[in-house]
Order: structure tokens, then sequence, then C-alpha cells
């Protein structure tokens, strides 16, 4: 990357591909009944008053931005990191952010903000979560690679 734009720009595309992974995931497992929840409407659940509905078209609308909005800041931190250690093993370092990722945000800083009964239902949202952010680590890790050789 030659300059702060380039890192920008790589950051933004590599947020709306790997979001947009994630987003699939869920969204395919929240149709089969399996997950309760998406990560949209977790993300409305942050933006609008308690006991509106997160799950309006309006609420989601706004849970998108604020899922693009997390997604771009965890592409900015996942370029950063990769132009420190490299891109090497990357599938195995793209696990891993996926991994660090889960733990972190849905497994502990969510829970500050959103209450545990709506952000993991149960234990078939939270493994299809796990393995939304796995998707979304792996997308995130493989864009950067082969955007930042270009």
């Amino acid at each position: 990357m030659k300059n702060h734009s380039d890192t920008a720009v790589l950051g933004v595309i590599t947020a709306l591909v790997g979001g947009t992974a994630y987003q699939v995931f869920v969204w395919f497992f929240y149709l089969l009944g399996i997950a309760k929840i998406t990560p949209f409407q977790i993300g409305a659940y942050i933006f609008i008053r308690p006991g509106l509905d997160f799950t309006s078209l309006p609420a989601q609308l706004l849970g998108m931005v604020q899922h693009y909005s997390l997604s771009t800041i965890l592409a900015f931190i996942t370029s950063y990191c990769l132009q420190k250690i490299g891109t090497d093993y990357l599938l195995l370092k793209g696990l891993l952010l996926g991994m660090t990722i889960y733990f972190l945000f849905y497994g502990v800083l969510a829970k500050f903000v959103v209450p545990v009964e709506i952000l993991q239902p149960d234990f078939a949202t939270s493994v299809v979560y796990l393995f939304g952010n796995l998707v979304f680590g792996i997308a995130a890790s493989q864009v950067l690679s082969r955007l930042a050789k270009r």
C-alpha cells in the first residue's frame, strides 16, 4: 500500500466483502430458523430506543450502518496487522482473526451493550456467529492480501 488513501479504500472494500460474507452466512441460518438474530438486528438494537421493534426494515437499515461501520474498523485493524505480520499462512491468520473477533466482540464487548438474552438467545445462534466470524476473518484476510498486491 503506497499511501493512506490506499489503506482507506482497501479497508472499505475489505469491510464490504467481509461484512457481506458474514451477514449472508448468518442470514442463511437465520432463514433456516437456526440463528435467532442477525447482525443487522443486533446493530439496530444498539441504536434504537428500548422497546422499539429492532426487526423492522428502518431499524435494520440503521443496524446495517452499524454493521458495516464496525466491519470497516475491523478491516483497518486487520490491514495494519497483516502489514506487520505478513501474509504467509493467510488462511490460518484469517481463522485466528475471526476467532479473536468472535471472542472480543460477540463474547465480551457486546454484552455491555446488548442483553445476553437478545445477543445470545441460544447455543445454535452462538455457533452460527462463531462460524460467521470465521467467514469474516477468512474473507477479510483474503481480500486484503489480494488487493494489497495490486
